[in-house]
């Protein structure tokens, strides 16, 4: 009997609403699974919970934001192996390449958006 081979899993994590659900479905549109997280405390215990291929996580967020949740799972040997991509409209860059995450610059369009975790997700 053959084996389904299951899309790879995204953790989004995104506070705003509107954001989170366009993101989510562009990326479920591409072939991936996406579960989401509304901000940086939740987004941890998810990534700690599901081990997702890639977390896109966004820089503002209330409670814990992302760079500060970024840190943490980075410093955690059950995530520190999952790309994490941190997007915000601030120019964050230097700060995203120095928590060894990658850089989403907000706006942007939902290709670059796909294409971004497409680039993680390559072995």
């Amino acid at each position: 009997m053959l084996e389904a081979k299951l899309a790879p899993l995204v953790l989004l994590v995104e506070d705003t609403p509107d954001i989170r659900e366009l993101y989510a479905d562009a990326l479920r549109d591409d072939g991936l699974r996406v579960e989401v997280a509304a901000d940086g405390v939740e987004g941890v215990e998810k990534a700690i919970a599901l081990r997702p291929a890639v977390i896109l996580m966004d820089f503002n967020m209330p409670r814990l934001d992302g760079l500060s949740a970024a840190h943490r799972l980075k410093q955690d040997a059950r995530t520190r192996s999952i790309p994490v991509i941190l997007s915000t409209s601030e120019v964050m860059h230097t700060q995203a390449q120095q928590a060894g995450c990658a850089f989403l610059g907000k706006p942007c369009s939902l290709a670059a958006l796909v294409a971004a975790v497409q680039e993680q997700l390559r072995p």
